[in-house]
């Protein structure tokens, strides 16, 4: 696990004064307020209320991913409802599991995963994980 902070996170989208006057004005606060929300030094929080807007607005999950992590969980994008369920998402399915199935036998094979299996493994899991919900999302109800 990372050793980044929420207060480390949240000073680094204090980059500039403009950066932060834009912020403000994107969230409905004072720009004063933010500057003291975001100095990792400032008792004066940022509020929890925030955080969806500032991840609406930033379009980071820098934050959220944080949180996840530390109590366990991982998210991941949605797959989109409005698209049709054809063969193609099926055919992803079933590439994506070979993928993860490839990379998972190949790091077993030595009864050690490495650093650099485990960062692959991840990547090749969540696309699988990622390609099953997009069934389960289209599927009729």
């Amino acid at each position: 696990m990372s050793n980044e902070s929420i207060e480390t996170i949240l000073a680094g989208y204090k980059r500039t004064d403009a950066d932060v006057s834009v912020l403000a004005d994107a969230l409905g606060v004072a720009y004063s307020s933010l500057q003291r929300q975001l100095n990792p030094n400032d008792a004066y929080q940022f509020p929890v209320t925030k955080i969806i807007p500032l991840v609406t607005v930033t379009g980071d999950f820098s934050l959220i991913d944080h949180i996840e992590k530390r109590l366990g969980r991982m998210a991941m994008p949605l797959p989109r409802k409005d698209r049709p369920l054809d063969m193609s998402v099926y055919a992803s399915f079933v590439k994506e599991s070979g993928d993860a199935l490839t990379v998972v036998s190949g790091a077993m094979a030595d009864w050690k995963i490495t650093n650099e299996e485990a960062r692959q493994i991840r990547k090749e899991v969540i696309e699988l994980v990622s390609a099953a919900t997009s069934i389960l999302a289209n599927l009729p109800d």
